[in-house]
This record gives C-alpha cells, sequence and structure tokens, in this order.
C-alpha cells in the first residue's frame, strides 16, 4: 500500500509543474486578452469622439484642443489596466512595462492616402486613434522568457460634417436664403438664386474649437415612433406609441403640414409607452398625418379613414431613360433606406413596409441578424428606424428581417453587406451590371471673366453611361479650387462649394444640374463639378471617373451688396489670453478702418474691400461674465460685433432635418443646410450631417430667433421654416425641421 501511495506522489510531482504551467498561461492568456480588448475599446471610444469635432473647453489655450481632449477621452476608456502613467520609453524605443501611448492621426490634406500624426482630420475625412499599451507578465519563471507583452488598439473612422460654417456676407458659401420664405415657385419653374441677408450686422459664428454643451447622437436605438391604428376623421384623440418622456408632435401633411396636437409620452422603461393626442375636429378623410419624435430620427405615418394613402409599390428610380420595372411582390415585404454601412462604425436603416395584415392583436419584429431592433403593431404600411451599433457592423453579409409573430407568421428579409457591397466575381453565366456615372459639361453663367460677388449660375450636365440603374440617392457638388490644383476627390471638403442632389438616373438617362455661387476674391479660380460625390452610388468598378473637366475662371474686383464684421472666435474662457481673427467684407476701398475693442482703439490700418486682422486680448479677469463690443470704424461706416466671455454665455440649437416624400413618407436627411436668423440678420448656418442631425454653435441668449432647412432634389426645393425660437446661455434649444416640396 505504501508503495502504490508512493507511485502516486511521484506522478503527482511529475505532473505538477505541467500542471501549473498550464494553469498559469491560461492565466496570462486572459489577462493579455483583457488588455487587448481594453486598448481597443479604447481606440474604438476615442475615435467616435474625435469625429464629432468637438472638444473640451478644459484645454483651452493648449495648442490643439481638440487632439488633446481626444487623447483624454481614449486614457478615461482605459480604466481597468493598472497605469503606471503616459507614455514612457526604453532605450530600444519600446514603451515601458504598465505604461501606454496614445496616438491621433488624421487625413492629410494635400496627399489623401497619407496619415498624419498630432492631427485629427477635417471635416469628411478619415482620421484614426492608436493605442499602445505593455502589460507585465507575473508568472515567474513565464516572466523569465518574456518579462511583458505590447497590446495596441486602432481604429480608423470618417469625421462628420461638423463646423460647415463658414463666415459672414458671401465668403464663398452658398449664398443663404432670405429670413422671409420666398414665394413658391410654380411647377416645373427652376430655382433661381436666393437673396443674401441685409440690415443690421450681428456675429455670424464661424468654424471654432469652442466646446459645444449639445449632445452627439447617441448610440442607443432609436426608439420606433407608432401611430395606432386605424384613424378616423370622427375621432378626437390620437394614440401614439414610443419612448417615455419623448415629446410626439402630430402633424396634416396635405395641409402644409400644420401641427395639429403634441404630447409627451408617458410610462416607463425602453420603448415601453404612449401618449394620446387630443386633435378635435383637426383630421380629415384622406389626408396623411404624421407622428415626430422631437428626441430621436424616428416618425410614423398614417392614413384618416382608408387604410394606405399611396400604392403599396416598390420605388422606383425616375429619370430620363426608361427603367426595368421592379416587380411588386404579391404579399408583406420590406425595403430599405440607407447609404453604405462602414465597417465598424454605427449606423441607422430605415425600414420601410407594405402589404402587412392591418391587426390591433398582431405584433412586428424587426431584426439585425438575431438581434431584436423594434416590435410594434402590426399595419398595411409602417416605418420604422433601426440603429445598427458599431460592434454590429462587422464585414460580411447581415440581414433586416421583418416576422410577424402570430400567424400567419409572414416573413420578409433584406440582405446588407457591410462595408459597401464588394466587386462580384464574374462568371461565364452572368455579367454585373453597374452604373456609371459622369458629367458631361460644366457651363458659368456670367462667363469669365467675372466680377467677384456677382452671383454666378452654374450648369452642369450628368449622364449614366452604365448597364445598371443608379437607383438611390446621390449628390452633385462644385468645387471651388486654387489654380494648379488637381480634380478633387470622392468626400474631399476642401473648396466643396455648393450640391444639389438627384433621386435617381437610370442606364443611359441624362440629367441636367443648376446650382448658384458667388466669389470672393479676385483672381483665378479653378471649378470642376463632380458626381456622386459622397460614393452613395456603387459604380464598381468605375469610381475614379466622376470629376469634370476643369472650368478655369478669371475673377475681377467686385463690390459686396453690404458690409459686414465677422470675428473667430466669437467666445473665451476667463483669464485665458486669446488670438482673435476680425474679418470684413464689402468695406471701401478708401481711409483707414480703426479697430476699437469694448470702446478702446487697439489697431489701425488702411481700407481694403475684403480684409483680415489678427488681435491679441489679453485674459479678462477671473469673474469676467459680460459682452465684448469690437467695432470697426471707416467714417461714416461703423459696424460692431459681439465678443463672449465666458463661452457658457451663449446657447445653441441643434435639431433633425427630415423630409416628407410623397409615396415614400417621411426620411431623415443630410447635406440640409440650416441658418439662423435674427429678424433680418444671419447669426448662424451649418449643414446637417449623419442622420440629419445638426448643431448651430455659439447662438447668442436672446431671440426669436428663425431656423430655415433648405435643401434641393431634382431641382425641387424642400424647406421649412421654424419661428419665434428663444435661446438661453448655456442651452441647447432642439428645433426639429420637416421639409416639405415647394412645387
Amino acid at each position: 500500500m505504501s508503495k502504490e501511495k508512493g507511485q502516486t506522489m511521484v506522478e503527482f510531482a511529475l505532473i505538477l509543474p505541467v500542471l501549473l504551467l498550464a494553469i498559469f498561461i491560461i492565466i496570462e492568456s486572459g489577462r493579455i486578452f483583457q488588455a487587448y480588448i481594453t486598448v481597443q475599446h479604447a481606440a474604438r471610444e476615442g475615435a467616435r469622439y474625435a469625429v464629432t469635432g468637438r472638444w473640451d473647453e478644459e484645454f483651452e489655450g493648449v495648442p490643439d484642443p481638440r487632439v488633446t481632449s481626444i487623447e483624454d477621452v481614449t486614457r478615461d476608456s482605459l480604466a481597468g489596466l493598472a497605469l503606471a502613467g503616459p507614455a514612457g520609453y526604453d532605450e530600444t524605443g519600446r514603451v515601458l512595462t504598465g505604461h501606454y501611448e496614445i496616438k491621433v492621426f488624421g487625413q492629410n490634406p494635400d496627399n489623401p492616402s497619407q496619415l498624419l500624426e498630432g492631427y485629427a482630420g477635417l471635416p469628411n475625412q478619415k482620421m484614426a486613434v492608436q493605442v499602445a499599451y505593455r502589460l507585465e507578465i507575473i508568472t515567474p519563471f513565464l516572466n523569465a522568457i518574456a518579462p511583458s507583452v505590447e497590446v495596441k488598439g486602432y481604429q480608423e473612422m470618417i469625421n462628420e460634417d461638423f463646423g460647415q460654417f463658414g463666415g459672414g456676407g458671401f465668403a464663398g458659401l452658398r449664398e443663404p436664403p432670405s429670413p422671409i420664405p420666398p414665394e413658391i415657385p410654380t411647377a416645373g419653374a427652376s430655382p433661381t438664386p436666393t437673396e443674401t441677408a441685409t440690415g443690421t450686422i450681428t456675429p455670424t459664428p464661424t468654424e471654432t474649437g469652442t466646446p459645444t454643451q449639445t449632445p452627439t447622437v447617441t448610440s442607443t436605438p432609436a426608439c420606433a415612433v407608432q401611430i395606432e391604428e386605424p384613424v378616423y376623421a370622427a375621432d378626437t384623440t390620437v394614440t401614439v406609441r414610443g419612448d417615455p418622456g419623448d415629446t410626439i408632435v402630430l402633424r396634416d401633411m396635405n395641409a402644409g403640414a400644420i401641427e395639429i396636437g403634441r404630447g409627451v409620452v408617458g410610462g416607463s422603461g425602453y420603448c415601453n409607452g404612449s401618449v394620446s393626442i387630443g386633435v378635435g375636429g383637426s383630421l380629415v378623410d384622406g389626408h396623411i398625418i404624421a407622428a415626430i419624435s422631437n428626441r430621436h430620427p424616428s416618425s410614423d405615418t398614417a392614413c384618416v379613414g382608408v387604410t394606405t394613402c399611396w400604392p403599396t409599390s416598390t420605388p422606383t428610380a425616375t429619370s430620363t431613360s426608361t427603367l426595368t420595372p421592379t416587380p411588386t411582390p404579391p404579399g408583406p415585404y420590406i425595403f430599405l433606406n440607407y447609404n453604405c454601412i462602414p465597417e465598424g462604425q454605427e449606423a441607422n436603416i430605415t425600414v420601410y413596409g407594405r402589404n402587412w395584415p392591418s391587426s390591433t392583436s398582431k405584433n412586428i419584429v424587426i431584426q439585425w441578424d438575431e438581434d431584436v431592433k423594434a416590435v410594434f403593431q402590426s399595419r398595411v404600411t409602417w416605418s420604422t428606424v433601426i440603429n445598427i451599433r458599431a460592434f454590429e457592423a462587422t464585414a460580411g453579409a447581415h440581414i433586416v428581417r421583418a416576422s410577424l409573430l402570430e400567424p400567419p407568421n409572414d416573413e420578409y428579409s433584406v440582405d446588407v453587406l457591410v462595408p459597401c457591397p464588394p466587386t462580384p466575381t464574374p462568371t461565364t453565366t452572368a455579367t454585373p451590371l453597374h452604373p456609371d456615372l459622369r458629367i458631361t459639361s460644366i457651363d458659368a453663367n456670367p462667363s469669365s471673366p467675372i466680377a467677384a460677388y456677382v452671383p454666378v449660375t452654374f450648369t452642369i450636365g450628368i449622364i449614366n453611361v452604365g448597364q445598371g440603374d443608379a437607383l438611390n440617392l446621390f449628390w452633385v457638388d462644385l468645387y471651388d479650387l486654387p489654380e494648379n490644383s488637381g480634380p478633387p476627390t470622392a468626400g474631399q471638403s476642401e473648396g466643396d462649394a455648393t450640391w444639389k442632389a438627384v433621386s435617381s438616373l437610370g442606364a443611359g438617362g441624362t440629367d441636367t444640374v443648376v446650382l448658384y455661387y458667388s466669389f470672393t476674391d479676385p483672381g483665378t479660380r479653378v471649378v470642376y463639378g463632380y458626381v456622386d460625390a459622397r460614393d452613395n452610388i456603387d459604380e464598381t468598378p468605375y469610381e475614379h471617373n466622376n470629376a469634370s473637366q476643369p472650368l478655369t475662371l478669371t475673377i475681377t474686383a467686385g463690390t459686396a451688396p453690404t458690409a459686414t464684421l465677422t470675428l473667430d472666435p466669437v467666445c473665451s474662457q476667463p483669464g485665458v489670453p486669446m488670438t482673435v481673427t476680425v474679418r470684413g467684407e464689402g468695406w471701401p476701398n478708401t481711409g483707414d478702418i480703426q479697430l476699437l475693442y469694448d470702446g478702446t482703439p487697439i489697431d489701425s490700418f488702411p481700407s481694403q474691400v475684403n480684409w483680415s486682422r489678427v488681435i491679441n486680448l489679453s485674459g479678462s479677469p477671473d469673474t469676467d461674465d459680460g459682452t465684448h463690443a469690437i467695432q470697426a470704424i471707416n467714417s461714416p461706416l461703423n459696424l460692431q460685433t459681439n465678443y463672449y466671455i465666458p463661452c457658457s454665455r451663449l446657447g445653441a440649437i441643434d435639431g433633425y432635418t427630415r423630409l416628407f416624400i410623397p409615396g415614400v413618407g417621411i426620411v431623415f436627411q443630410e447635406r440640409v443646410d440650416v441658418y439662423c436668423y435674427d429678424g433680418s440678420s444671419l447669426i448662424a448656418q451649418t449643414t446637417s450631417g449623419a442622420y440629419g442631425h445638426y448643431v448651430l454653435e455659439n447662438v447668442p441668449p436672446g431671440g426669436p430667433y428663425t431656423v430655415i432647412g433648405r435643401t434641393h432634389i431634382d431641382e425641387i426645393l424642400y424647406m421649412d421654416t421654424a419661428t419665434g425660437i428663444s435661446v438661453s446661455a448655456g442651452i441647447t434649444e432642439r428645433v426639429n425641421l420637416l421639409l416639405l416640396p415647394q412645387y
């Protein structure tokens, strides 16, 4: 017996080192994997913050507060690792054990194929965040083999459309509309250049690094708004489901989208609330009513007294050519509205349903692969927005599925490829049909030479020479570039002057796009047209022939319609010295200009039509909480603009831009120009970005302001005007816009 026990002990002694080694290898592998997941998460969080263009006011005055803010957000996401401090390096250049390294990269404007370190990139350009961390190996005998292991995380993203303000006056901008809505043109009429706001000059914010207090689009999936059907003209209330606490606005789309009621969703829990909105006698048989969320890019439509307000057919492209009709499925089906989904980036998809049963006892579930994104009561026609989170946007094929939970358990699915669909492999049995969009002509009226500030009409001809139809909405852009510049590339923000959308273009189809633009400075300019500027259409392999031939123009001196005075930035923090750029346009070309700060002269120089001066302002007292005046005087011209300390004295306006498209419904739309007016004075302007979200920053407290949204699709103006908007210091006012076609 003792001999067997001794044998067991010997065997155990032989096996124990191997067993312990396996255990420690598992432990260390887990630590390494946890460190890798953490640094990858930190890189992703830093990149998600970076693409918004924001920066923290805590870093006011550092050389690049945006890059510093990105590094700070990334560092905060490294929680869970034992951090000995920021990057320290040994004699070989390796990160020291327990230390971390964060690098921010941005696309080089002069060389798009290159990423520059320490630079976060311009709007619509690539940026990246890299995180490195050296993990100490704690197991003694493993530590002798490899004392530490370096793990790295890396995330690339595309910057959003942040900061597309531009200066006041005509500083190379798309001309802003008059604050008074223009008369609705007759059907088929060509749009004409819009008038520029004139009158008392007030500060026009320009792109700055000033932090905003506005929220970014949340990653929480949008809770779908849903009207409980049927709805009849005799009803005095309309019940709407939605996110508890959300404000729902009801509008009659056949009566100019007038508001017929609003209410706040009650209840508790995500997507588990409803509100009965009183409408009195506002419902009319056959009219489309829309329920619109104030919180999310979500809405729903219903028809009063009937089950559907338009034919249940699959939307097809419209163009000058004849398209192959798409057969309408006989049963329930869905179709999607979205741009290509980049790998590893958050996206929203609008799902439209047609021909589903109308039943209060049956529910429809929407899934992305196997994940449930929305559940709502079944009706004939519906739409909902589903949110695809970054970690769900993996490369490969995904399925958006709509299913009826109760018998007959109808189901319909659509495939989605992440990222954009790859080039199909040619086979002997089928040839892929792709569109090929090109520009056939670009003309300017008046022709060169052109006086500065004179509105120029650019006529751009486009054609689809491919065999496939371009069925998605795409953009035609006008680029204003310096002499000797090369042609623009897809997504380039530099020189992107103005644009319009085209809903579709069939194979062999042609179209004409008219754009308006004004030049400001004398000299030689090179203008290009660019079709499908945002790569909305898969033209594989014809993606590199979308730019027009260059159009070289000579710009001569001109006179601005009215003098302007703007400054950048418009606010700072107490006690922080600040460099401020003051700009003027349309000034006399004689005499001297004197600059004053709160009535004290600070600069004097010969007057020019267009001028720019950099002035240094010493830090105001830490207790400063006021408005300071900057004046420019060239008698009898005397203009004033305001400078605010601290930044918290300013407010903001944000919201979503949506379009009502007859036959389709309500869709959220990017690249809508949004303007804020105080009377006839332009206060701020921007362009809506992803999911139709926009932010008007640095709006002075007060009002009432007027907010206008405008865009063109197929030469049809879509517009909405919101009036009576008041802004408070440090508060973001939500103003959603619903643009209607102005036929």
